[in-house]
């Protein structure tokens, strides 16, 4: 009888699990770039990837989904073991480097209107980052 309830427990903890990343990926994530899209749609430009990422703001949300996740893990996981602290680790170096490569696009953003091109490349490289990084803390919260 011990081992049903353990199978029944693992199945709850499962749904669980799979209930908190469906809201995060909605909440946060798609949530979190609807600005991107609002803004091209008021916009006078034709739909590109510059319309869309030419500003810098995929770094913004990045770096707001790494805080969001820094402190998920930092909650859960920190103390505990050394795959939080190897989290947190990313999660910094990440948070980091999309405030960094934030400020750099904003001086193209002030000279042309819009980010250059390996800029919008490395924020979408930044964002994906992010999210996997992000995905791995909402992993981790129990």
């Amino acid at each position: 009888m011990a081992n049903l309830s353990i199978v029944v427990e693992d199945q709850g903890s499962r749904k669980k699990r799979k209930i908190r990343i469906t809201k995060w990926a909605i909440f946060t994530v798609i949530f979190g770039v609807a600005p991107l899209f609002a803004s091209w749609a008021v916009s006078d430009d034709s739909f590109s990837m510059f319309t869309i990422l030419g500003h810098g703001e995929l770094f913004l949300i990045a770096a707001v989904l790494t805080g969001d996740a820094f402190g998920r893990v930092w909650n859960e996981k920190a103390t505990q073991d050394v795959a939080g602290t190897m989290c947190l680790g990313a999660l910094g170096l990440i948070l980091a480097y999309s405030a960094l490569e934030f400020g750099n696009a904003s001086k193209d953003v002030a000279k042309l209107q819009h980010m250059s091109l390996p800029h919008v490349y490395v924020s979408i490289l930044d964002f994906v980052a992010a999210s996997a990084a992000a995905f791995v803390a909402v992993r981790m919260e129990e």
